[in-house]
């Protein structure tokens, strides 16, 4: 894992792309944009994102962007390379089988919101 510091206002993942890294939180907050460019959920600290994206290998539907913030404070985050999460799934199936998941019930999370908001 590594460290990522991403200015506020900044995407950190694009619609219609595959997630190079799964992504934790540690400062700011993420905004969540839907096919219409639609705000319908904000990631706290504390939350991981691209992990389903990730696991199963799929383009991403939704953009992820930094929340702006008063004082232009970069968000934070441990970001760990696809390789590496398909290196350690290979290596501990019952935990991939775990984290994909918890992934689909996060899934089903956003897709409320997303319906919600549109």
């Amino acid at each position: 894992m590594y460290v990522r510091e991403i200015m506020s206002g900044i995407e950190v993942q694009s619609r219609k792309k595959k997630f190079r890294e799964i992504y934790f939180i540690t400062q700011g907050q993420v905004e969540m944009y839907d096919s219409s460019a639609v705000h319908f959920m904000n990631l706290p600290s504390g939350c991981i994102f691209g992990d389903y994206f990730v696991l199963f290998n799929l383009d991403s539907n939704i953009a992820f962007k930094v929340a702006s913030n008063e004082e232009n404070i970069p968000a934070k985050f441990m970001a760990c390379d696809r390789k590496v999460v398909d290196e350690l799934c290979a290596l501990y199936p019952q935990t991939a089988e775990n984290l994909k998941q918890r992934s689909l019930e996060k899934r089903a999370i956003y897709l409320h919101y997303m319906l919600k908001a549109s």
